[in-house]
């Protein structure tokens, strides 16, 4: 990674147009998403006036992980896990996507078990 050094008004700082990547973060784009997934599990909980223990036990999760997550550590859960904990605590969660061919899809992110789960399918 280049890094570019720039002189402001006297102070010079070296980094590029990534502050991300330029923290060493391998996959900035995938970190933006769990911090913003996390924002929106913190604001969840607050508006809820959830302790960490009730948003634990509403998620699956431990309240070790909850505290985690609200501090932004989120290295250690996948952007599938963020987005579920969002749906568990009633928000409601989506993929969005646009095949080539124009055509747009979005899946439902539901707290619920799956109907394949509730059959004993998966």
């Amino acid at each position: 990674m280049l890094r570019e050094v720039r002189e402001v008004e006297g102070v010079r700082s070296a980094g590029g147009d990534d502050f991300l990547a330029d923290r060493g973060y391998k996959n900035p784009e995938e970190m933006r998403t769990k911090f913003a997934l996390a924002g929106a599990i913190r604001r969840s909980v607050a508006d809820r006036g959830l302790s960490q223990v009730a948003a634990a036990q509403a998620t699956g999760v431990d309240q070790a992980d909850i505290s985690k997550i609200l501090r932004g550590q989120v290295t250690g859960y996948s952007v599938w896990k963020l987005t579920k904990m969002v749906a568990d605590l009633g928000g409601e969660a989506a993929i969005s996507l646009r095949l080539p061919s124009g055509e747009r899809q979005t899946i439902p992110v539901s707290s619920e078990p799956s109907t394949e789960r509730k059959l004993g399918f998966a």
